[in-house]
């Protein structure tokens, strides 16, 4: 697949997951949609299972390069989706986590445009978050869980898959 293709297919991912987002959101909506609110105060309260990990990536004796989609204000950056994954060890085998069967979503990529490039200098620490629900992986409760990342040595290599350095995690038990 040349790079041009990629990138299409890269595109087409992010909308598709774009639009099943917006479907999701708008049909919340609906539920709400042409009735007249008889007074002010809470509409509504859900409760969910979502996960927040917060990774702490140390650059010992050489600099990380880490492409990343955003930080959340506190200092802490949120990953491009294309760059890294939470893996579910079941039946002593680590493995990507999936949605579950039966649900319609697909699992893109953010365009190149929106991603930004991290260095972390030797002997500094950043912190990224990433949240998840576990009903939408199908994970359970004290399943173990790690994060695997794709990092670089350098900014202008982000992207190159022979320069990808691919970095796990240690392992954590699922709340």
């Amino acid at each position: 697949m040349s790079p041009r293709d990629a990138k299409f297919v890269r595109e087409l991912l992010v909308l598709v997951l774009t639009v099943g987002i917006l479907a999701c959101l708008t049909e919340r909506v609906a539920f709400g949609a042409g009735q007249e609110q008889k007074s002010s105060g809470i509409t509504n309260i859900e409760a969910t299972a979502v996960i927040g990990l917060r990774i702490e990536v140390h650059a010992a004796d050489k600099p990380i390069a880490i492409p990343y989609c955003g930080e959340n204000g506190a200092g802490e950056y949120f990953f491009c989706s294309g760059d890294a994954h939470l893996e579910v060890l079941r039946r002593g085998e680590w493995v990507p986590a999936k949605p579950r069967k039966g649900l319609l979503a697909v699992m893109g990529a953010e365009p190149d445009t929106v991603q930004k490039r991290l260095l972390v200098e030797p002997q500094k620490t950043v912190y990224f978050v990433f949240n998840f629900d576990k009903a939408f992986f199908g994970i359970q409760k004290d399943e173990r869980l790690r994060m695997q990342i794709n990092t670089w040595n350098v900014t202008e290599s982000i992207g190159n898959r022979d320069a990808q350095v691919t970095i796990s995690s240690p392992e954590v038990e699922c709340p």
